[in-house]
């Protein structure tokens, strides 16, 4: 499909979405939860929409500094029952992150900060509902493929490239803790206690660090980077966490090998980020 390629595609202005129309029927969807409301997208009718997208950004107007600011939460895409329709809830309290640029002349600018966007397919017949926070503001793109096909390079050193960096993430490595012996693969992105213990178990040693690393599930997330077993000394040192263009939280890391072992140990390296820290993990080893 001729949308793969971005740089194949032509955009619009940024829309914003409407709120209560009586043109529009959406008696049929379920009525906003308190502290929320309902916004929607109408779209003009285009021939071949398939050929089409909608880039929703959702988001909340703010006063900020020199830096870049990306709103925290998620986009939860739902089926309406007996209906067949979608709608978006959108979950957030309203946190940002940003990077850490000194703003030489410290002013401030209001401005719309948005979640990461998210593309969805362009359906004139159907309005778009999404619910979101009652401050909030739900504003979209529209893209067309242009009818030429473009040529993708070949990666000739066969790497994986890193998202571009907008900010450090702050985390908290964690201590005291094991691979069990029946498990074969772990989990990077850990979101429950229940999930942690079928992958760790704890290791208290004596002196004053010697108690494993509490963890709160409520408020935190695990981030889990193991090798396989060796009979070498190995050790994983986190080097930092940061927050990708598209909301990826990108781990960077690296292993030191030691001497040879009489006994065989798997290393690993657990460590936990702020909850509302919802993106895709990248582990990104440096040699």
């Amino acid at each position: 499909m001729k949308l793969i390629l971005a740089c194949g595609l032509l955009l619009t202005s940024l829309l914003k979405a409407q709120e209560g129309n009586d043109k529009t029927n959406l008696e049929m969807f379920p009525k906003p939860e308190s502290g929320y409301k309902q916004v929607y997208i109408e779209l003009p009718t285009e021939s071949n929409e398939v050929n089409f997208k909608v880039e929703l950004f959702i988001g909340i107007e703010a006063t900020v500094d020199c830096n870049y600011h990306t709103l925290l939460g998620t986009i939860q895409e739902n089926n309406l029952e007996g209906w067949g329709y979608t709608y978006y809830q959108v979950k957030s309290e309203g946190k940002m992150t940003s990077t850490l640029m000194g703003c030489m002349n410290n002013e401030l600018t209001k401005k719309f900060i948005h979640m990461p966007s998210q593309i969805i397919a362009y359906n004139s017949k159907l309005p778009i509902i999404v619910y979101v926070p009652a401050n909030f503001i739900v504003k979209y793109k529209i893209f067309k493929a242009s009818e030429n096909f473009l040529d993708a390079k070949t990666n000739e050193e066969n790497t994986t490239p890193t998202p571009p960096i907008l900010g450090k993430i702050d985390y908290v490595q964690l201590h005291n803790y094991f691979i069990k012996n029946t498990v074969k693969k772990v989990k990077t992105k850990i979101t429950s206690q229940k999930e942690f213990d079928s992958y760790f178990g704890a290791a208290t040693v004596m002196g004053t660090n010697g108690k494993p690393t509490s963890i709160d599930f409520t408020k935190q997330t695990v981030i889990a980077i193991s090798k396989e077993a060796t009979n070498y000394n190995t050790s994983i040192e986190i080097t930092g966490v940061a927050l990708g263009s598209m909301g990826d939280i990108i781990v960077s890391y690296k292993i030191s090998k030691g001497t040879k072992q009489t006994y065989t140990s798997r290393p690993l390296a657990l460590l936990v980020i702020d909850k509302n820290n919802t993106g895709k993990v990248i582990l990104k080893e440096i040699k």
